[in-house]
Order: C-alpha cells, then structure tokens, then sequence
C-alpha cells in the first residue's frame, strides 16, 4: 500500500469494500461481520491491507492497540457510512485517530501460573514489589478480591496451584499482556540473579517440564478474560523466603524499582545488568552465558556514547576491582582474574571460542552479582543518581590514597 495515500481515502476504500447486512457464518461467504456490515470474500485480502497501513501511520497507535483490537474499533467506526451510503472526510478520520490516542490507560492484573515454587500456607500471598504471587487454594479470598470476585469463572482447571500478578497500564488487552510478559521475564531474571549461577532452584512463568502452561487472566475494571491450560508437576522454590527480601544485598531495592514508572538514569542501568545476568543463568550455551554476564559488567560501566576500546575495558577492570576488592592484594588478583576473564570474552566474541570452563563462567556471573550487590547497597555509591556521579565518586576513592613519598 503506498503510505502516501491519504487517510481519508484509505478508509473510503474499506467503506467501498464492505456491503450492509450480516450473513450467518455457516454460509461462508463472509467472514468478517460485525455492526450490522460485512466484507465480502473478494475484498477481504484489501480490506485488511487497508488497515494495516492505516494502523502503521502513527506509533501512538502501533505501540498502544493490537492490530485485531484497531480493526475492531475501525470496523465500528466505517459501519454508519456504510450504511448510509456515504464517504468520510478527512477531517472526520482525524478525528477518530485522535480520539484512540485519546483514550485513557487503564490498569489490567495480568495472572499466569508459577511453577517450581513453594510457599508457607499460612503466610498469605508474597508481595515482591509490584508482583504478587497466590496460592489459589490457601489464598483464595485474597485471590477472589483480585480477580474482582471471578475466582470460580476463572479458574477453571486448577492444575496450577500458584499464580503471579502484575498490573500494567494499557488501552489493550492484548497489549496489556505483552507488556506483563516483559515484566515476568525481568522477575525470572531478578530472581535468577538473586539465587546465583549454582543453585538448584529454577523458577519458572514461561516454561516447565512436560507441557507448557499457556493459562492466563488478563482483567481491568471494563473486561476480563482468561486462557486456560495445563501444566506437570514441578520443583520447589520457597517464594516467601525472607532472603529474597534482603536489604543487606540490595534485593529489596530491585524489588522496589522493578517495573516502577521512573528510575534513575543509574538506577536504570543496574536494573538493566539485573537482567543480564539473570539471562546468562537462564542460558543453555556457556559461551552465550558467558558474553551476558560479561555484557552486565559493560552495562554498568561503559559510557552511553563509548565504546570498548582498550581504555573502556581498563575503566571497567578498575570499577571492578575498586568495588570488589578489600585491599590492596585483593585488588589486584581482582584485576588479574578480571582480566583474564575478559580474555574469554573476547574469544568468544571474536574468535569463535565455544569451550567455556564452568568455573570460569560461574566466576564472571559471580563478579557480575557482587558488582550489582556492592552498588546497591555500599554508602558511598547507593544514592548515585547517575552514571556521572559513581564515576565521581569512583573516582575520588581512587585518588584519595596518600601521597607517594
């Protein structure tokens, strides 16, 4: 479709490609109905072409509506010049773009099952900052307030006996769901950085032995729906553990900024390591893990405009040896060991190197969680807004050895 076709003339052509009426689905001839109108078989292909490009002309559309859910809203809006036999103006489409753009977020709880987790039946649901996570048999009140005094409609299969929660903002359902699901992976991340690269621990949304679980709720104040699936039987994480709660690692604090509207520029950035080596826990390939975890030292540490150049990765070296080490000694087998892992790195990124040790692999996701550990809780560094002010301050501990005699 040519994108510099007027809007206007693009909706005059799905108004000219549909007819009056509604035609039972058993007849098969049109396949799409809806108020009172119908696109003829012949015009279906064009019809929808027509709203594809319609809906790629402006991102405040793509990014906040489902393709399914604007054609939906497109099919209302055509149905009454349809009817009346009459052509739209482009004044008029305007006018039904913005009111779309218009359109209020609504805040929808987006529930999916959580396998190879446990928890104390009389603790009641465990909050981890924006996330709650539900037994459906021992929390049931509190899960039946949640879903709005649905709980009998929507569980159905209860196959699954733990459910998370999240909320996000959304104008879409199905947008609503994309959006927590992003949310779900940074929390299986967190909590894989939390646990560490050698627990036997896997909490799972995604994925589980056997079967995948597809069940989800997704409900805001106008609607609800729910998918349900099933799921095999699964490992144990003891979720309301207080140690995921810790303040002295820093936990509470990923927790408290997970999925928050606004953070710091640094807070962003150590979120955003949080998640990196979640996933080089997560990966099956060593040498995939292993270029993560690296990757999460560089998030940290490498300016936003930089790149790794020898002085880059000698920046990065001293963060992490100043942060980590205790002493002097310590320091500097932290510097040789950081070094000769980045050796790894770069094998691995530019030679190929596909044989990474395990205890190599584990050392750098290690490195990589106290690193994160240290900037979340040490005094000097913990109130760092910016990248700007830890290299400050950074930098001022280094100078502030005594003087050479």
């Amino acid at each position: 479709m040519n994108e510099q076709v007027d809007v206007a003339e693009l909706v005059n052509r799905m108004i000219g490609y549909a007819v009056q009426g509604f035609i039972p689905p058993k007849a098969r001839k049109f396949p799409r109905n809806a108020h009172g109108i119908s696109i003829p078989p012949d015009y279906v292909q064009d019809y929808y072409a027509a709203v594809r490009d319609l809906f790629q002309r402006e991102k405040a559309i793509t990014t906040t509506y489902s393709p399914i859910n604007f054609e939906k809203e497109v099919i209302k809006f055509i149905a009454p010049f349809v009817i009346g036999s009459q052509q739209v103006d482009r004044k008029a489409v305007t006018a039904f773009l913005q009111e779309l753009k218009g359109r209020l977020f609504i805040p929808h709880d987006v529930f999916r099952p959580i396998h190879r987790i446990i928890k104390r039946a009389e603790s009641g649901p465990v909050v981890l900052g924006s996330y709650v996570i539900y037994h459906i048999d021992n929390d049931a009140t509190a899960l039946n307030e949640a879903l709005r005094g649905t709980i009998d409609d929507t569980l159905m299969d209860t196959s699954d006996p733990y459910l998370i929660r999240c909320t996000v903002d959304a104008r879409d359902q199905l947008i609503a769901l994309e959006l927590a699901d992003a949310r779900y992976e940074q929390f299986e991340n967190a909590i894989y950085c939390m646990l560490g690269p050698e627990s036997v621990f896997a909490p799972t949304i995604f994925g589980s032995p056997g079967p995948i679980a597809k069940k989800t709720i997704v409900m805001s104040k106008a609607t609800w729906s729910s998918s349900i699936g099933s799921d095999s039987a699964a490992n144990d994480l003891d979720i309301d553990d207080p140690y995921f709660l810790k303040s002295d690692v820093g936990f509470d604090r990923i927790w408290a900024h997970l999925g928050a509207k606004s953070n710091t520029k640094l807070m962003q950035k150590i979120l955003l390591a949080v998640d990196w080596v979640g996933q080089s826990i997560a990966e099956k390939v060593s040498s995939s893990a292993f270029i993560k975890a690296a990757i999460a030292l560089e998030v940290l540490f490498t300016p936003e405009k930089g790149s790794f150049a020898p002085s880059i990765v000698f920046q990065i070296t001293e963060n992490v040896t100043l942060l980590l080490g205790k002493d002097e000694e310590s320091r500097a087998r932290g510097e040789r060991e950081f070094k000769r892992l980045y050796d790894i790195r770069s094998s691995i990124a530019h030679a190929g190197k596909t044989d990474v040790e395990r205890t190599d692999l584990v050392s750098i996701q290690e490195m990589a969680r106290q690193v994160i550990f240290k900037l979340l809780t040490a005094p000097s560094v913990k109130d760092c807004a910016t990248p700007d002010d830890l290299s400050k301050v950074l930098k001022k501990l280094k100078y502030s050895c005594p003087p050479v005699n």
